[in-house]
């Protein structure tokens, strides 16, 4: 992973390698901005979804961990460490729930997310945001903020800063009413009635040479010469002053069928909206279930085309609607 730090001209290479390998394009105005272009990457998840749980390979659940309500499940990969980190906290009535992903030389993004977490779980525990929601966005941006401050003064070993980051997609839960808050560039899908839609907008620099071009700022050419940054993140925990922060609350509450869901980029580089929706519908109602095949057919799908797979985490919030037979 990339990120870029507005005080710096350059982007800093965080990781071995790039997301899972896959091959992405900038989507249409008003899409998620990826694409799959792999056509046998295309063909390989079609002919998985379907499969029974039983033919899902028993190595894949190592170094894993597995809860059953909700439906939580994460993947090391082929990645030397695990920087995804999760959450899931309650206290009257009140569902607390997040994703982060680190991103760091070493183990910087692991501490870094791992400080993160303990920063939402604090404020979760001590100063939770009020029970009818009343200032929840400006409760998601405070806490961020906090945790963007605290990953930021980590240091290293010989006491110069960690330089870690990381990323964060968390929601609150209550009699059905959600909330949502997001930095960088997990990801948190609303899954009803048949359809899937990302709730959340990547953090990257995409986003930034896409205003530069609306505005006529920067020509086709110049676009195209910066889009090899285009994935690295603008706004990340640790950065030291976030410079955007997602928020949202539902104006409907979920109901019957609906669920959100909560990953990493180790998900969804692997997986198309159109096979995630798919594999949840094949679940059997189950969060648990469509956690792990998530995760699993993610880590098949890039073993079958040799690509390197990324750490990958999904949380399941909610019951997944069967589809009529």
């Amino acid at each position: 992973m990339r990120m870029i730090n507005d005080s710096a001209e350059e982007a800093t290479d965080l990781t071995a390698s790039a997301y899972c390998g896959e091959k992405t394009e900038r989507g249409a105005p008003g899409e998620d901005g990826l694409k799959n272009t792999d056509p046998q990457r295309d063909q390989i998840a079609g002919e998985m979804i379907g499969e029974q749980p039983g033919d899902m390979p028993t190595e894949e659940l190592i170094s894993s961990r597995f809860l059953f309500e909700p439906g939580i499940f994460t993947v090391q990969g082929d990645r030397p460490v695990q920087q995804d980190r999760f959450l899931h906290l309650s206290r009257d009535g009140l569902v607390f729930a997040a994703v982060l992903d680190g991103m760091g030389g070493m183990n910087g993004g692991e501490k870094a997310a791992e400080c993160a977490r303990e920063v939402l779980r604090k404020r979760f525990e001590t100063s939770p945001p009020e029970p009818d929601m009343t200032g929840v966005e400006d409760w998601f941006r405070e806490t961020f903020q906090q945790a963007d401050r605290a990953a930021a003064e980590l240091m290293g070993p010989d006491g110069s800063p960690l330089r870690g980051g990381s990323t964060v997609a968390a929601v609150l839960l209550k009699d059905g009413k959600y909330a949502f808050g997001s930095v960088g560039d997990s990801r948190i899908y609303l899954v009803r009635d048949g359809g899937i839609k990302v709730l959340t907008e990547a953090h990257n620099y995409f986003l930034r040479l896409n205003e530069l071009l609306s505005r006529g700022e920067i020509s086709d050419r110049e676009y195209q010469a910066e889009s090899v940054r285009g994935e690295a993140l603008i706004s990340f925990l640790g950065m030291g002053g976030l410079t955007m922060i997602d928020t949202g609350l539902s104006d409907e509450p979920l109901k019957a069928g609906d669920c959100l869901i909560l990953c990493s980029d180790g998900i969804y580089r692997s997986l198309s909206s159109e096979q995630i929706l798919a594999l949840l519908e094949e679940s059997g109602g189950s969060a648990a279930l469509a956690a792990l095949r998530l995760c699993s057919h993610a880590c098949r799908l890039s073993r079958l085309l040799r690509i390197s797979q990324d750490n990958a985490t999904a949380v399941v919030l909610g019951k997944p609607a069967t589809p009529p037979l």
